[in-house]
């Protein structure tokens, strides 16, 4: 797996994406960070993985433990 969509009524992960390393692009429509139990982002992930989220929630994204952690968090308009 390589891409993953979270949809908007995603509010917690449970080592959902435990060992896949080849993940690299997430889509997450939830304003509201999800989250995150356990060891699901390797290091490599954080730098390298694209995250999209909803316009207007770039600040709680980065703000929340773990997204804080990776390097590229975008904003989209989730609509189209």
């Amino acid at each position: 797996m390589t891409s993953i969509t979270l949809g908007s009524s995603v509010s917690e992960i449970d080592d959902a994406f435990y060992e896949c390393d080849k993940l690299m692009t997430i889509y997450s429509l939830n304003p509201t960070p999800p989250t995150v139990y356990g060891n699901n982002f390797t290091n490599q992930q954080y730098i390298d993985a694209k995250v999209y989220v909803p316009q207007g929630s770039l600040a709680a994204y980065q703000a929340a433990d773990p997204w804080l952690n990776f390097w590229n968090i975008q904003e989209i308009d989730p609509t189209g």
